[in-house]
């Protein structure tokens, strides 16, 4: 009796020996799989390693390694988990900050470019002014120059009055182009502030279009 009893004590231990090799090796599986979750979440993607996590959890189960080498991995895994998070925390802070910096660059940089417009737009309304001016002054002495030819008495005088009379008129003819031009620019600059939608810039751009257009009566 004593004889079967200690075979059935060699047998068992052995079993129980090949059950504790089999929990082993299946616990320095996990383990590594562990390590290379810790190392997506420390050096890689923190969502990636979550997702890697919660597959591992699912299949625990499946890994024949009794209850003290299933709760190490537990706690292994409820770590890199709290870490993972940390860094997607973290993450998402660093996110809202950039995307903060970049609104505050993109108001910065449009209003830059807003006064830069602005300036130009008023700059060039004023050479309109100008130019207008200097046209009508030509005007004036075009109209004065065929009086004083229609009273001229001398046929040699009266050339020298179609000669100055033609470079007046070629000098209006260039200055109504360059104007041309310059209203050109002026209206596209005042299209793009208005879709800027800036309301300091649309009461300045208001005053700039009231005199553009006074500049345009004058004109005509």
């Amino acid at each position: 009796m004593d004889e079967l009893w200690n075979m059935w004590k060699q047998v068992r231990e052995k079993s129980n020996d090949g059950k504790k090799n089999i929990r082993e090796v299946n616990f320095n599986l996990c383990k590594t799989e562990v390590a290379s979750i810790e190392d997506t979440a420390s050096n890689g993607d923190p969502y990636e390693a979550i997702t890697a996590i919660m597959d591992l959890q699912k299949r625990l189960r499946t890994f024949d390694m009794g209850h003290d080498f299933s709760e190490e991995i537990k706690k292994m895994l409820n770590k890199i988990w709290d870490d993972a998070n940390e860094k997607i925390k973290l993450k998402k802070v660093h996110l809202r900050e950039e995307r903060k910096r970049q609104q505050e660059e993109f108001k910065l940089k449009k209003q830059e470019w807003i006064n830069k417009t602005k300036s130009a737009l008023e700059r060039f309304t004023q050479l309109v002014a100008k130019n207008s001016s200097i046209i009508l002054q030509a005007e004036e002495q075009v109209e004065q120059l065929k009086e004083e030819k229609n009273s001229a008495r001398s046929g040699a005088y009266n050339q020298r009055i179609d000669s100055w009379i033609e470079e007046k008129e070629k000098k209006i003819s260039d200055i109504k182009k360059t104007n041309e031009e310059l209203q050109a620019k002026i209206d596209k600059m005042i299209n793009e502030l208005k879709k800027a939608g800036d309301k300091e810039s649309d009461k300045d751009t208001a005053k700039i279009v009231s005199a553009e257009s006074e500049n345009r009566s004058e004109e005509n």
